[in-house]
């Protein structure tokens, strides 16, 4: 498609000409054009064919005052060959008219002989052409927003140019003042804003701004969309947080990073570093708890936990010191922790499972003490679960039970801690209790056999028990088996003489006629 506008500064001169307009009446004319700026960044940028589009609402003799005047020093600054002829040309270009594209070029110039105050002058004045808005050298984030994408541009060039600045102060150690460009390029919210993150890093690190540092690179994480660059990233804040003594969130980079990329090249040296502070530490909490300084090992134990949170012997000290204060909740959580750690001691955790079952036998205590019968049983079915070899666990459950009157689940626990320690007295005589009061019920309904045999039980768990002797007396009398029944209740009198039931007994024995035959019956067997 043939373009509508002159395409050589010939052509351009001679369409004015055929006017009898000269090139000076033409700047004056274009000067405050609103398609001025636009016109001559395009121009800048060789691409006069877009002026079609970009001013097809503007005066035509305006556009071509513009292409004219540019045309005419451009053609003058080509004739020069160094950039102070340039500059000079551009300078000349400025004095005839406040052009944005002159501005910007002297600005680029000024850039290339590293005169930075002036690149940023220019920059600035250019900008406010563009877009009519003042740009503060504090580049706030009030001052950044440009009306034009002309305006936009000129805006990151000056932002870039602050980054260039910076760089070269970094090379020359001014890194005060190379914080203070890169804050004004990332203000300028340019689209390298990662890499200025990473240039104030290193300044504010070489400024010893710790602080500063890992908070910059705290943001870089955020911003940073490079996934490849993030196990970079935790391992620099993960040697800030060294530097700064924090090896706890160090540690946590560490870890992320390893997540991440496994084969670091740093990783294995930083961990070692971290290792060996959380031995430290757990040698501090081992002398605090031999002076029976407590609190103080636990806040050791605490920094060697976040320090390696695989250390499962940490845990382990950990948890064994919360029971003993009666934390049991960080208690059962370190020590669970203990037996999901994949690299542990397995061979201790029979030990670690009989300490969890020691807590919850203690929580199911408290818990029935509190009237919370139900809930102590399923902490005490929890802590068997864990250590089933437990008398004392089977003994406390068959309590619970038996406050329920559940006689057969509390009898069938007595049993087995009966079965773990044969020596447990007090439940044996749990036993007899149990087995006595069931051969009392069948007693009283007649089932006078039923109930001998739940007495003999009852005497194999407690052979010296009279209320036992008294019972099988009683049993023998109602089957008739007078001779018997006087056997146990002299049995019954000797283990307690002053049973008040068996001395009744014995005293009716005495008085009935068929009573006294069948002691003479006997006496005469044995003669």
């Amino acid at each position: 498609m043939e373009s509508p506008f002159p395409q050589t500064f010939e052509e351009a001169r001679e369409e004015f000409e055929a006017d009898g307009k000269e090139a000076t009446v033409a700047e004056r004319e274009c000067r405050g054009s609103a398609g001025e700026v636009q016109a001559v960044s395009l121009l800048r940028e060789g691409s006069w064919m877009g002026l079609g589009v970009v001013t097809c609402a503007e005066s035509r003799r305006a556009v071509l005052g513009v292409f004219l005047l540019r045309s005419i020093y451009s053609q003058m600054a080509e004739v020069y060959s160094t950039n102070a002829s340039c500059i000079a040309t551009l300078s000349r270009v400025i004095s005839l008219s406040n052009d944005t594209a002159a501005f910007y070029n002297r600005a680029e110039l000024f850039l290339e002989i590293t005169d930075f105050s002036a690149a940023y002058a220019n920059f600035h004045r250019a900008y406010f052409l563009a877009s009519g808005v003042s740009l503060s050298f504090t580049c706030t984030e009030s001052s950044s927003s440009a009306s034009s994408n002309l305006g936009r541009f000129i805006k990151w060039r000056l932002a870039y140019a602050c980054l260039f600045h910076s760089q070269i102060l970094i090379d020359q150690h001014r890194f005060s003042e190379a914080v203070h460009y890169l804050i004004c390029a990332k203000n300028l919210k340019i689209p390298k804003s990662p890499q200025i993150l990473l240039l104030m890093t290193i300044s504010l690190f070489a400024l010893n701004q710790i602080d500063a540092a890992i908070e910059t690179v705290s943001e870089l994480l955020r911003v940073n969309k490079n996934k490849s660059a993030i196990p970079d990233f935790l391992i620099m804040r993960a040697k800030l947080y060294r530097m700064n003594n924090q090896t706890d969130f160090s540690n946590v980079d560490l870890d992320s990073c390893r997540k991440l990329r496994p084969n670091h090249p740093e990783l294995e040296k930083l961990m070692k570093f971290v290792i060996c502070e959380s031995v430290q530490l757990k040698n501090y909490a081992a002398k605090s708890i031999l002076k029976g300084n407590v609190t103080d090992a636990i806040m050791f134990l605490n920094y060697a936990v976040e320090l390696d949170n695989l250390d499962w012997s940490s845990f382990l000290k950990r948890g064994v010191l919360f029971a003993g204060q009666g934390q049991f909740e960080s208690a059962l959580n370190d020590l669970e922790m203990v037996l999901s750690i994949e690299f542990r001691d397995k061979s201790r955790d029979p030990e670690v499972n009989a300490i969890i079952g020691s807590i919850y036998n203690q929580l199911g205590v408290e818990t029935f003490q509190q009237k919370k019968t139900h809930t102590a049983i399923s902490m005490l079915s929890e802590a068997i679960n864990r250590n089933p070899k437990e008398p004392i666990i089977w003994k406390n459950r068959a309590e619970c039970y038996l406050s329920l009157k559940d006689t057969q689940s509390s009898l069938n626990d007595l049993l087995e801690s009966i079965k773990l320690d044969p020596s447990d007295e007090i439940s044996k005589s749990r036993v007899s209790e149990i087995y006595q009061d069931k051969a009392q019920k069948l007693l009283s309904q007649g089932q006078y056999s039923d109930a001998l045999e739940a007495y003999s039980t009852a005497k194999e768990y407690d052979p010296e028990n009279a209320d036992t002797f008294f019972g099988r007396a009683k049993c023998y009398y109602l089957l008739k088996d007078i001779n018997k029944s006087r056997d146990e209740l002299e049995k019954a009198l000797m283990s307690d003489e002053s049973h008040t039931e068996a001395r009744f007994l014995w005293s009716q024995l005495e008085t009935r006629p068929e009573c006294l035959k069948a002691w003479g019956k006997r006496n005469c067997e044995k003669r």
